[in-house]
């Protein structure tokens, strides 16, 4: 969540993106840092958003956001927050 917002299930990564290591713009010097263009689907249109189904024509398009992963043994390094280990395709 600290890299890249809240409701991180609303994020997915196409399986051909190109995936990016980046050591430059790391929060920890000397670690790297992945970088992807992925998408994340966005509620904000929904009527009910407490709602847990609802027509899957009534989805919106997905945004492009940029994804940033660092590795899993930094989590705790980080703020409170969500977490995930695999992303959808």
């Amino acid at each position: 969540e600290e890299d890249n917002g809240a409701d991180l299930a609303a994020i997915s990564l196409p399986a051909d993106a190109a995936i990016g290591c980046d050591f430059a713009d790391s929060p920890f010097p000397g670690i790297p840092m992945l970088r992807a263009s992925g998408v994340r689907q966005s509620i904000e249109d929904w009527d009910d958003p407490a709602a847990l189904y609802r027509p899957a024509g009534d989805l919106s398009p997905p945004v492009p956001v940029e994804l940033r992963a660092v590795p899993y043994f930094l989590w705790a390094n980080r703020r409170v927050g969500e977490m995930t280990v695999w992303i959808r395709e």
